[in-house]
Formats: structure tokens, C-alpha cells, sequence
């Protein structure tokens, strides 16, 4: 993915569905207007840490992906509504997803197991 263009602070919408993508650049930090991700369908198998620090986003769609892993999500919880981590190799989902008030969708399904 480029990372120039992922360090736009007005990007508030990023959609990389079915790209094969294995890794998302740690630009996040930036991204302080970001309210909408999509990566579902791709070969990511970890997040960057950066990730879990934008307080903007509102959806968080990376379903069917290798992700073994969710990063602490205490400061996404701010306005997290929707959660897509379905059919990954998650064990276990993080304990801090209990702190996500505004959530109301959660797909967790079809986790592929190693």
C-alpha cells in the first residue's frame, strides 16, 4: 500500500478489499480523521501497532485475513460501532474489547485455526 497516500490527515474512508495486501504501512498516527477501514480479503497478518490509536474510526472491517492477533484496542474503543474480524487464525479476541461501549456489530466467526 502507499504510504503516501495513506498519510493523507483527510482520508476519512480507506477500502482494500481483495488486494492480496500482506501489510499495512504504520501511518495511523496520522490519520486522525479516519472513521472507516476495510481491509477484508487480504494476506494481512499482523496491524500496526498505530492502528489501535486512532479514535476516529467508527468501522473496522478485516475479515478473511491470516491475523493471529488483534492489537490492544483501548483507545479504538472511543467510537469502535462495528468489529469484522471474522475468519482469521484468532485465538482469542482481546480482553479490552470489553471496553468498547458503542460497540454493536461484532463478526468473529469462522476462525481458521492453524
Amino acid at each position: 500500500l502507499p504510504a503516501d497516500v495513506l498519510r493523507s490527515m483527510r482520508l476519512q474512508t480507506f477500502v482494500f478489499d481483495h488486494n492480496n495486501v500482506e501489510e499495512i504501512p504504520d501511518v495511523f498516527p496520522r490519520m486522525s480523521g479516519l472513521s472507516m477501514l476495510s481491509g477484508s480479503h487480504n494476506k494481512l497478518k499482523e496491524l500496526p501497532p498505530s492502528l489501535a490509536r486512532v479514535p476516529s474510526l467508527i468501522i473496522l472491517r478485516l475479515r478473511n485475513n491470516e491475523l493471529e492477533r488483534l492489537p490492544d484496542l483501548t483507545r479504538l474503543c472511543v467510537r469502535l460501532e462495528e468489529l469484522d474480524v471474522g475468519a482469521n487464525r484468532l485465538r482469542r479476541l482481546p480482553e479490552t474489547l470489553s471496553r468498547c461501549e458503542r460497540l454493536v456489530t461484532l463478526r468473529a466467526k469462522k476462525t481458521r485455526q492453524r
